[in-house]
């Protein structure tokens, strides 16, 4: 069916909570060569206003296919096409996982 591997693309986007108040949020695009997932997007990071420096290194990691591991297309209980994959980042220890990536 499909030949294609997943791969994932990142934006930064200053976001406003209700709960939290500003923060920048790093939000997760997938693409699978010509398959139109029903949702390319599946989740994010959120970080502090004033890392921007380290929501510009995760995007780097990200769009060079390092942070998620085995992703692949997985169907929830309506039939809808999304994302599924492991991460090698987590987001008390960004930085310290982004240095061990290379990043």
């Amino acid at each position: 069916m499909l030949n294609a591997i997943p791969q994932a693309s990142a934006t930064v986007t200053p976001t406003m909570d209700s709960e939290l108040g500003m923060y920048l949020r790093v939000e997760v695009t997938w693409s699978v060569g010509d398959f139109k997932l029903d949702r390319p997007s599946t989740g994010g990071f959120g970080l502090k206003l004033k890392h921007v420096a380290l929501a510009e290194r995760l995007v780097r990691a990200i769009k060079a296919q390092v942070v998620f591991t085995d992703p692949r297309i997985a169907r929830d209980v309506a039939g809808h096409s999304y994302i599924t994959s492991g991460c090698r980042v987590l987001g008390r220890t960004i930085n310290a996982d982004l240095k061990r990536l290379g990043y």
